[in-house]
């Protein structure tokens, strides 16, 4: 894959190391590649908010080139991305801050989504609700159902379960992220998770025009599910569209220095969890903050639950480390949460499909298996099946959904705990008008064949359901 500086420039290289020398050499004045008697460097200066920082992990040789990590500096981001995924990273950006700034305005085009959702929402009524009817299969789904079940008779291997691997030894920045070898996180990190996600309160002006005391969480988003289905139902490059269960909520990263990306997912998981738990008191539980659940997966690994985390990450607690799924794996068991974790790893045989696209197989089928019990809206279906924790190299997302184009080609639909919901998704949950095109609304939630084949590895967790039936 060619990765562009970004500096815009217009220099691209295939090579990351390329690219960091170049970085280097062109774009950091006091660069050990720049001889003295050079002279220095203009001042490096902002290209359309889109400046990145080079964070340089105390590593060298071919350690660094496998550790490199850039700081984002765009308004209330601060992520550490790695190299390839610049390019993404900084699109997303772009699309959520299109709709914020109103740019598009434009409703004569039929993908525009000059929407409403008093209107569009409409079929979420429960009088508009269909149960499937078994003899209505869509389109190949025999076989991929085949794939589900196990009697498929390819040649790859259907279900690779994900092994409680050997200790490798202590990780290093490639794994763990810049912040690996810290003993303790800053003071006001600790006081950011503690404190920047407690419920606050804000007036509305409700229906009747009246104001309302109304509680939110931050960093908390409701009610998406039906916002991204009405969106797949309204492109008309969308043939079919599968949902999990509505009652997840989007988890964004709040502002503060460090990702943590992986607790972020596991809230999101705690969302489904919490929402259909058959207790009253379970459903009213606050998500835990990101200290308490760094002491619970400790307390799994004194359990003996994943203790090769401890092994490879030298311990988590009060810092800023990333974790895996098998750190989101000891979270949930130790919470008495059953789990399936899964891998999909490419091969060098020319018979076996690439790991994303046996990574769609395998969720398109996941979704299928839930149709007998989910609400349909025309070729739409939002099912009762959690959400699914996905992990690729250096960052983790929730799969919350999978579209089917008209043309065969398939998105995942993921919630991104490194973006923010955006004011125009905000308002459609309001019931109110935002000016976009569906695809700009959609970008920062699908990932296509595109996106995904850039990885040659990925790794999901699933939560179990409440019974096998996914009835509650």
């Amino acid at each position: 894959m060619s990765a562009t500086c970004p500096f815009a420039c217009g220099y691209k290289s295939d090579d990351g190391y390329a690219l960091q020398f170049h970085i280097e050499e062109h774009h950091t004045e006091d660069s050990p590649f720049i001889t003295n008697d050079r002279p220095s460097l203009p001042k490096r200066t902002k290209f359309d908010d889109r400046l990145i920082n080079d964070i340089r992990p105390p590593e060298s040789g071919a350690q660094r080139r496998e550790s490199e990590w850039f700081k984002c500096t765009r308004p209330d981001c601060g992520e550490y991305v790695a190299l390839f995924d610049i390019d993404e990273h900084l699109a997303i950006h772009e699309s959520i801050a299109t709709i914020d700034t109103g740019e598009q305005q434009s409703t004569t085009d039929s993908h525009s989504a000059y929407l409403r959702t008093t209107v569009t929402t409409k079929r979420h009524s429960e009088g508009s609700r269909q149960k499937l009817k078994k003899h209505e299969p869509p389109k190949q789904s025999s076989s991929i159902m085949r794939y589900f079940m196990g009697t498929s008779s390819g040649s790859m291997p259907l279900r690779n379960p994900l092994k409680h691997h050997k200790p490798a030894g202590r990780l290093g920045t490639k794994d763990l992220g810049p912040h690996a070898f810290e003993k303790s996180m800053p003071v006001n990190v600790r006081r950011d998770l503690e404190n920047n996600a407690r419920p606050r309160s804000e007036n509305r002006i409700g229906s009747d025009g009246k104001l309302v005391r109304t509680m939110y969480i931050p960093n908390e988003t409701p009610g998406l599910i039906p916002i991204l289905a009405d969106l797949s139902d309204l492109d008309h490059d969308i043939a079919t569209a599968y949902y999990c269960d509505e009652h997840v909520k989007h988890v964004h990263k709040l502002s503060t220095d460090g990702n943590f990306c992986g607790f972020w997912n596991i809230q999101m998981l705690l969302s489904h969890i919490h929402a259909v738990s058959p207790r009253r008191e379970n459903r009213e539980l606050p998500l835990p903050n990101i200290l308490r659940m760094q002491d619970t997966i400790e307390a799994a690994w004194d359990g003996g639950i994943g203790t090769h985390g401890r092994v490879e990450t030298g311990g988590i607690r009060n810092t800023r480390k990333w974790i895996g799924t098998q750190e989101a794996a000891a979270y949930l068991q130790q919470t008495e949460h059953e789990v399936t974790a899964l891998s999909f790893k490419s091969t060098k045989s020319s018979r076996d499909p690439p790991a994303c696209v046996q990574l769609l197989d395998y969720i398109e089928a996941y979704f299928l298996s839930g149709r007998d019990v989910a609400s349909r809206y025309g070729s739409l279906y939002v099912t009762q099946l959690p959400p699914i924790y996905f992990q690729r190299a250096g960052h983790s997302m929730t799969i919350v959904g999978l579209e089917r184009r008209v043309d065969g080609d398939r998105n995942l639909v993921v919630f991104d705990p490194s973006f923010a919901t955006s004011g125009g998704m905000l308002r459609l949950i309001d019931g109110k008008v935002a000016h976009a095109r569906i695809e700009t609304l959609m970008a920062a939630y699908r990932k296509d064949v595109g996106k995904l084949e850039h990885w040659d590895e990925f790794e999901i967790l699933i939560p179990q359901a409440q019974d096998e039936s996914g009835v509650r």
